[in-house]
């Protein structure tokens, strides 16, 4: 297990445009472990673009997550606790992909018609590239997504925006051949 450590360290210190995969089978402690050892490791060790600050690490469960607006909702909850320190603010980039979830959600229309004039200024910005985020439960992913559209998801977010993401998933359970091709 040491290595799962030591292959996400290396992961973190570099510049990347992919996920992590953890497989194992059901009950094998995978989401026990990452939360036990591998998240406090990562809260622990500093952003590749900024060494004066740390990862911020969120854990989601993808248990009967049914849509990419109810995964960015979850996304958003998650970043609650972070956002409660008044000294902490989310990059427009992370704001708008966020609230772009929940204004679909509600069918409240355009997320440029509310927030256009967001724009970067100078601060303590909690920017993609300072997230790990963490989708537990790959294998039990609602059948209303599917998962060639969250695969598509996670690739914006590493490719477009730095983000550093970790999947746990029994691979066994996943459909092998689309699986496969998305891998």
């Amino acid at each position: 297990m040491q290595k799962i450590v030591n292959v996400i360290s290396e992961y973190l210190e570099i510049q990347t445009n992919y996920a992590v995969l953890i497989t194992g089978k059901w009950g094998s402690g995978k989401t026990h472990y990452y939360k036990n050892i591998v998240e406090p490791k990562i809260q622990n060790t500093p952003v590749f673009t900024d060494a004066s600050k740390n990862y911020k690490s969120i854990h989601l469960s993808l248990f009967g997550i049914a849509s990419i607006e109810d995964l960015q909702t979850q996304i958003f909850l998650s970043l609650y606790p972070f956002l409660k320190n008044k000294t902490l603010k989310l990059s427009a980039g992370v704001a708008k992909s966020l609230m772009r979830g929940i204004i679909a959600l509600k069918k409240l229309g355009n997320i440029d018609d509310y927030i256009s004039d967001v724009k970067p200024e100078s601060g303590d910005w909690l920017n993609y590239d300072r997230l790990v985020i963490c989708f537990d439960d790959l294998d039990r992913i609602s059948e209303k997504l599917s998962l060639k559209e969250f695969i598509g998801y996670i690739n914006s977010m590493v490719e477009n925006n730095n983000a550093k993401i970790i999947l746990i998933a029994n691979q066994n359970k996943l459909a092998k051949k689309t699986f496969s091709n998305l891998k």
